[in-house]
């Protein structure tokens, strides 16, 4: 919850915190929040905010879902009072090489569901996108992946893995109903790559903490 203390949490022009967005026309929904850096501070205790473009946290590529904000229907220069902003979480604060090289997906998926839960939906994509990245990276013979087919994403299953930079995989459709069709792709055409134990599993019988959660906004 955002502190009516400005010291409390120690906001000063420079640093990245989180406050809400919404549009000029948005004036009854519940504005999302996302992470900024504070410009200016009044005496009267409003800051002047530059918003935070997202990018990949574990690669410096193209995000797969990617985070977008109305940008054109918003202040040029938006002004937030101090009462409404709050401090970045801790994992969010200091993220250095060696924290990337130990994430496994399971963290990055729960860091990525507690920023959801702040209403800070650009922050948690990162997360997700990290997560959906080491998952990527799993690629097995026998195992099943998506890749970008024509611009659309399509479940295939790995046949064989010939080594290489990138790797060559000899793939086959799984569609329902229908004959497997068999190509070769280079693996970075592989979007996610579905482990063993995930894409055999039924859905009825998984716990109840691993199913996806709604989150209402």
């Amino acid at each position: 919850t955002p502190s009516s203390d400005n010291k409390a949490i120690q906001i000063v022009v420079g640093k990245m915190v989180r406050a809400p967005r919404s549009s000029r026309d948005d004036t009854t929904a519940k504005p999302i929040l996302c992470r900024a850096i504070v410009s200016t501070i009044t005496n009267d205790n409003v800051a002047t905010l530059m918003w935070e473009d997202p990018s990949p946290l574990l690669v410096g590529e193209r995000f797969l879902v990617a985070p977008k904000m109305d940008s054109d229907n918003e202040e040029d220069d938006p002004e937030v009072d101090v009462a409404k902003i709050s401090p970045l979480l801790p994992f969010e604060i200091s993220t250095t090489d060696n924290d990337t090289k130990n994430y496994n997906i399971l963290q990055l998926k729960n860091q990525g569901d507690e920023l959801l839960r702040l209403r800070d939906p650009s922050a948690a994509i990162e997360r997700y996108e990290g997560a959906l990245y080491l998952s990527s990276s799993n690629i097995q013979v026998g195992g099943t992946v998506i890749i970008n087919r024509n611009g659309y994403p399509t479940n295939v299953q790995v046949d064989c893995m010939e080594e290489g930079n990138p790797a060559m995989l000899d793939v086959v459709t799984c569609e329902e109903g229908k004959e497997g069709e068999e190509f070769t792709i280079p693996s970075s055409r592989v979007l996610l790559a579905l482990l063993p134990e995930i894409s055999a599993l039924n859905v009825d019988d998984a716990p109840q903490s691993d199913r996806i959660q709604e989150v209402s906004y």
